[in-house]
């Protein structure tokens, strides 16, 4: 799905062009193309502005603010199709870790034009929330540039998630999260939150007897991630309820996909994904599992007659 778009995402990081243009086309990401630009990123701003048309679009833009740096854009309009603004907040942090997590700062989220814009640039250059780098930094900086243009890893690291929202955020998953998951009992449920150390940990645990039984187990003041066993195999619900925060919203909706990545690439699998506003909108459609049936007792068959 990414090949393409990480050689593309290579030739521009090689090149001088000011900006990158990624998009969403028949569920894939394929670049768009580059726009040379000016070599004076305020001036760059507005021209990219005139530009981008109304349909929503990923932008990498070369910052000129912090040496190694792209800005990284996702650029959906208020106007945008519902459906276009869930499948671009869902696939963000796909893209960031494919094409490399550490070569983007800000990341950010714009939602109106003139957002993107000369009057824009110092927000947009990120300078305000990044210190400079050292000397130490800006090599190593480098080095991972050549790992990018070489072909190098990063897209390989498996454990590493990326916040939703407008700032930089690294997301982790706790050592010992998947070790708890792999001690579900069946019946029981566990639920998973971001904290604010940007790491997924454990909020606590519960028992349930199916899907129609896990709403009562959710917390209903903000989004939260649950996975529940039942019966040979794993469920994931994702449940964002009516009355969250904005941020809130955005930050699990954007990390859900990444964090069932990591989750299967250590072994969790998933019988079925839910997704629910409210926990009572969750539809119990695979229903309490009855217990394993005890081994039938077979007479052993007495002497042949002869």
């Amino acid at each position: 799905m990414f090949g393409s778009l990480v050689d593309a995402f290579k030739r521009y990081v090689a090149g001088s062009e000011r900006a990158f243009l990624m998009s969403i086309e028949d569920e894939q990401v394929v670049p768009k193309g580059v726009v040379a630009g000016s070599g004076d990123l305020r001036r760059d701003l507005d021209l990219l502005q005139g530009e981008l048309a109304e349909q929503a679009v990923y932008l990498v833009v070369r910052n000129d603010g912090i040496s190694g740096k792209f800005i990284f854009i996702s650029f959906v309009l208020d106007n945008a199709p519902v459906r276009s603004k869930m499948l671009y907040a869902s696939t963000k942090n796909t893209v960031i870790r494919q094409l490399g997590v550490e070569f983007f700062h800000p990341i950010v989220f714009i939602n109106d034009k003139a957002e993107l814009s000369g009057d824009a640039y110092e927000t947009l250059r990120g300078t305000d929330r990044a210190k400079p780098l050292s000397s130490s930094e800006e090599s190593l900086a480098k080095v991972k540039q050549m790992e990018l243009l070489s072909g190098g890893g990063i897209e390989r690291r498996k454990q590493q998630l990326v916040g939703a929202g407008s700032s930089a955020v690294k997301m982790g998953v706790e050592g010992d999260l998947l070790d708890s998951l792999r001690g579900l009992e069946i019946g029981q449920t566990m639920t998973i939150v971001i904290g604010g150390d940007e790491q997924f940990r454990v909020d606590g645990t519960a028992t349930a007897t199916g899907l129609g039984d896990i709403g009562s187990t959710i917390p209903t003041h903000s989004p939260t991630y649950t996975v529940a066993r039942f019966g040979n195999g794993y469920y994931f619900v994702y449940c964002c309820p009516s009355g969250s925060k904005v941020r809130d919203r955005m930050v699990y909706a954007s990390s859900k996909q990444g964090l069932l990545n990591d989750l299967k690439s250590g072994g969790i699998d998933f019988i079925k994904v839910v997704e629910a506003g409210d926990p009572e909108e969750i539809i119990a459609d695979e229903g309490p599992l009855p217990a394993p049936a005890a081994p039938a007792f077979h007479k052993p068959r007495g002497p042949r007659r002869r």
